[in-house]
C-alpha cells in the first residue's frame, strides 16, 4: 500500500484540481475565523491556501495560527509505502517513509468510517509502539503488530503532530496526515 498527503486524497475525494489539505492554513490578515473547507475550525487573520496559493512561498499555520516553518509544497512532498501481513495475533505492518518533516513525531492510526464520523484507533490497539520520529532526513521506519486483522474499509493514516509531542493513542487537533491510497 502507498500514503499520500492528506491534501492530495482530501483533493482527490473532492475532485478538486490543486491539493488543499484541509488541516493548513494560511497567514491572511484580511481572513476571520471560521471553517475550512474540511470543517477545521480557525482562528482570524489565517485562512485555507487558495486554489490559486505558490504552494512554494508561504509558510504553512495550524488551525490555532502556530507556524508550521515549512510550507505546503514541502508538506505535499512526504510519501510512504506499508506492506502488511498476516500475523499470529493479527496484523504485522512494515512501513517506510520519505519526505516527512525532518525530526517530526508522527503516529499510525486505523481510520474506520462510522455513522458518527471518523473513528481512530492507534494501529497498535493501545498507542505504545504506533510512533516514531523522522531522522534528519526526512525518513522513518516503523514495524508495528495490530492486534487484529485490518479492515478492508478501512485506512491507515499517519499524524504528523506539529507541536512534537507523542499523542501515540489520539488523535490531537495539531495534526497533519498522511492517508493509505
Amino acid at each position: 500500500m502507498s500514503f499520500s498527503g492528506h491534501g492530495q486524497f482530501f483533493s482527490r475525494e473532492l475532485h478538486l484540481e490543486l491539493a488543499v489539505d484541509p488541516e493548513a492554513f494560511v497567514q491572511d490578515g484580511q481572513a476571520t475565523a471560521g471553517q475550512g473547507p474540511g470543517g477545521v475550525a480557525h482562528v482570524d487573520e489565517f485562512d485555507p491556501p487558495a486554489w490559486t496559493t505558490n504552494p512554494k512561498r508561504p509558510v504553512l499555520y495550524d488551525s490555532q495560527g502556530n507556524s508550521l516553518e515549512f510550507t505546503l509544497a514541502r508538506w505535499l512532498a512526504a510519501s510512504g509505502s506499508a506492506t502488511i501481513a498476516r500475523s499470529a495475533a493479527g496484523s504485522h505492518i512494515d512501513a517506510a517513509f520519505a519526505h516527512v518533516i525532518a525530526f517530526g513525531e508522527y503516529s499510525l492510526f486505523l481510520a474506520e468510517p462510522s455513522i458518527a464520523g471518523t473513528i481512530f484507533t492507534p494501529l497498535d490497539g493501545d498507542g505504545s509502539s504506533n510512533t516514531f520520529t523522522a531522522d534528519g532526513a526526512g525518513t522513518g521506519v516503523l514495524a508495528i503488530d495490530a492486534p487484529h486483522r485490518l479492515p478492508a474499509h478501512s485506512a491507515i493514516v499517519v499524524v504528523y503532530h506539529s507541536d512534537d509531542v507523542d499523542h501515540g493513542s489520539r488523535v490531537a487537533r495539531s495534526t497533519l496526515t498522511l492517508t493509505s491510497n
